[in-house]
């Protein structure tokens, strides 16, 4: 899998493995952020990659870390999004060679859930990101393989308590679609961005939610991505992060 993130998209502040998906212009990126919460996955005692989380207000030292997950699987790649309701989202890819699941846990009254499975019915999941529109809809996209063809793009949502079938996003075809960020635009409409391979190297594609379908992908520019991953890298992770290239940060200014 490329190690290369998607940015340039549209609707909060993120950071993983420095790379930032912007909802406010380039400019804002010089101005102080009011919040920062960050989650990562590290390796404990046992040897099993936990996730964990912590945040700060403006300059504020950062929290206590809290760990999220304490079971037998390798949790990677953990991503989290805010909803209006003022619960918390963390979703992650969870290995237990040979099977890659999706879970989430949610942060409720200062409470963080048991961690929980997004059925997929698929032989592998991983690479999740998640996001939460207006109505509380939870919109989380991933990299899916069926166990026949090549990794594609699929979505699920979480609408009152309940999970959608997961669904291919992407039109279907004989090469790889990964890495997928998704975010909430103007109209409270998904926009999802990832990368194609096409023509031999990977294109950055982007779809956005119409109706009960998704538009079709259109290749997009990277024309901001080096003014966001810089300014990735000038916001300090919580000092018990081991490892800067597996953590995801939130930036809300």
């Amino acid at each position: 899998m490329m190690t290369r993130q998607v940015a340039g998209m549209v609707a909060s502040l993120c950071m993983f493995m420095y790379c930032f998906v912007p909802t406010v212009g380039t400019a804002a990126l010089a101005a102080t952020p009011s919040f920062v919460e960050a989650v990562w996955s590290q390796t404990d005692a046992l040897g099993h990659a936990a996730i964990y989380y912590a945040d700060r207000k403006q300059d504020a030292p950062w929290s206590e870390p809290v760990r999220i997950t304490d079971d037998q699987f390798d949790n990677m790649h953990p991503v989290i999004a805010d909803g209006p309701d003022g619960r918390k989202w963390v979703v992650w890819s969870a290995v237990n060679q040979p099977d890659f699941f999706i879970h989430y846990s949610i942060l409720t009254n200062g409470v963080w859930s048991a961690p929980r499975a997004i059925p997929s019915g698929l032989s592998s999941n991983t690479a999740p990101f998640v996001a939460v529109d207006d109505s509380n809809v939870v919109w989380v996209v991933w990299s899916g393989n069926d166990g026949v063809s090549n990794d594609e793009i699929y979505f699920s949502r979480c609408r009152a308590g309940k999970w959608d079938k997961p669904v291919r996003l992407n039109p279907k075809n004989e090469v790889p679609d990964i890495l997928p960020q998704i975010a909430i635009a103007k109209g409270k409409l998904p926009v999802v961005t990832w990368l194609g391979f096409r023509d031999g190297e990977y294109h950055r594609l982007q779809s956005s939610r119409r109706g009960k379908s998704w538009s079709k992908p259109v290749e997009i520019s990277d024309a901001t991505e080096a003014a966001i991953e810089q300014a990735a890298r000038e916001i300090a992770l919580p000092a018990t992060v081991k490892h800067p290239e597996r953590a995801f940060i939130h930036v809300i200014y």
